[in-house]
């Protein structure tokens, strides 16, 4: 049976569990044995070793898969979880029982964006300095914006203390699109429906920005802001925002938010910072090695070429 543990709460036994990770990740880099595996099937990207270490404990927690691990092996995977549908982190581990178990990640929370296989270690870093940021109270920001919709919170303890949320008449109904967009593209429409369409994305850009000034303490003060905006919307989202686009608190949530809302707002903080503790499934892991997935690249056919353009 799977746990979710809020990141803000990790009890003791998940926290001394994570740490295992991070000084079996140490002891294994001095051996030199850490590998990379990747899994195409599975769309898994794994850091592997497989050496494990002992510890001792009289408390078991094996129902729930909690420490008292017997043996740790340091692993990560990048899976899509079927549950939150969102991409995460595994990070394996063998309980008391020697039963097979594992703290399920949203990647997301850990990166902005993984360009490389994480390591063990600095997942593990990740998750316990975030957790002890949460813990003293740092606040997490989230923010959900389509067009004419704002959904927008401040969490400080797992608890929102601040939230907003508005909706505007901004796009053309029956044809979709806002009506910037269609200004854009065919020019403005003076009809009073386009009229009332411009006033109300304006609105809606005021709502924003009001958030944030209110917010502007807790923004500069987080330890995450998670962002749902749309690519069209960036551009004017962050000439108001009080933090940089580039800036390494920020995390794009990896979830489609159809309806901006409060709600929305906080499935999106309890899908991205919790972990989930859960029994690994069976075959879950390492099926193909590199080796496998250059030899199954290698038996792909080629890309066709397009035909040369013929002369004018």
């Amino acid at each position: 049976m799977a746990h979710q543990h809020p990141l803000h709460s990790l009890n003791e036994s998940l926290t001394s569990q994570i740490t295992d990770f991070i000084t079996q990740s140490a002891t294994t880099a001095e051996k030199g044995d850490n590998t990379l595996v990747y899994s195409s099937s599975a769309a898994h990207l794994f850091a592997s070793n497989p050496s494990s270490i002992d510890s001792s404990s009289d408390s078991d927690d094996s129902d729930c898969g909690n420490p008292s691990p017997k043996t740790t092996t340091a692993a990560v995977a990048l899976k899509s979880s079927n549950e939150s549908r969102i991409p995460t982190l595994i990070l394996p581990y063998t309980n008391s029982n020697n039963t097979q178990w594992c703290i399920e990640v949203p990647s997301s929370t850990i990166s902005a964006a993984l360009k490389v296989p994480p390591t063990t270690s600095s997942i593990a870093s990740t998750l316990l300095s975030l957790s002890t940021s949460l813990k003293s109270s740092s606040p997490v920001i989230v923010i959900t914006l389509r067009s004419g919709r704002f959904g927008g919170a401040v969490f400080v303890g797992g608890k929102p203390v601040h939230h907003k949320s508005s909706s505007r008449y901004t796009t053309r109904r029956g044809q979709g699109g806002a009506q910037s967009s269609n200004d854009k593209g065919k020019g403005k429409a003076k009809s009073m429906g386009a009229q009332l369409r411009r006033a109300g994305e304006i609105a809606l850009e005021n709502d924003v920005k009001e958030a944030c000034e209110l917010w502007f303490e807790y923004i500069k003060k987080s330890a995450l802001v998670l962002l749902s905006v749309p690519s069209v919307m960036r551009k004017k989202f962050f000439e108001s925002f009080p933090l940089d686009k580039g800036d390494e608190r920020i995390r794009a949530v990896p979830m489609v938010i159809k309806r901006p809302s409060f709600e929305a707002v906080k499935e999106v903080y309890n899908a991205m910072m919790s972990v989930t503790v859960r029994p690994m499934e069976d075959g879950e892991g390492m099926e193909n090695t590199g080796e496998e997935v250059l030899e199954e690249k290698k038996q792909l056919p080629p890309t066709p070429t397009p035909p040369p353009s013929s002369p004018s």
